[in-house]
């Protein structure tokens, strides 16, 4: 982990916190994680960001927002996570065209919902991801991909 900036001990605690619940409750993704990239970085320069989170696939880097990290639950943070491990196990071909990026995306919905399912307390979680799935289910139906 890189870690830099005014908060960075409180964001190291964050991230420790959600690791550590992955790998308690889903230590597969945490695997995933572990092969894709080599460094988790969380730097005020990606205040500019627009996503929670940023792969960079030739450095092997995960860049997440520091608001993202700051904000969220150990849980949340560690769906974040998930998804990113994700999207960093199917590679850069989901990437290619939109169709492939509507799979992609429909596999990552897919995966953080099965790991919120197997947390404690992560009915509230699974209710809003469930919920999210089936509106991208309705807005890209599978058979229209």
């Amino acid at each position: 982990m890189l870690i830099d900036g005014i908060n960075a001990e409180l964001y190291s605690e964050h991230l420790k916190a959600a690791l550590d619940v992955l790998a308690t409750h889903a230590p597969l993704y945490l695997r995933w994680l572990h092969r894709g990239v080599d460094w988790l970085v969380v730097n005020q320069l990606f205040m500019i960001t627009k996503t929670a989170a940023v792969v960079d696939y030739n450095n092997r880097l995960l860049a997440m927002h520091p608001y993202t990290v700051w904000k969220a639950s150990p849980e949340l943070l560690g769906l974040c996570l998930v998804s990113e491990a994700t999207r960093i196990r199917l590679g850069r071909g989901f990437r290619r065209n939109r169709s492939a990026r509507i799979r992609a995306e429909r596999r990552i919905l897919s995966e953080v919902l099965a790991c919120a399912r197997a947390l404690p307390d992560g009915a509230t979680l699974v209710e809003a991801f469930e919920k999210r799935l089936e509106a991208f289910n309705t807005r890209f139906p599978e058979g229209a991909v």
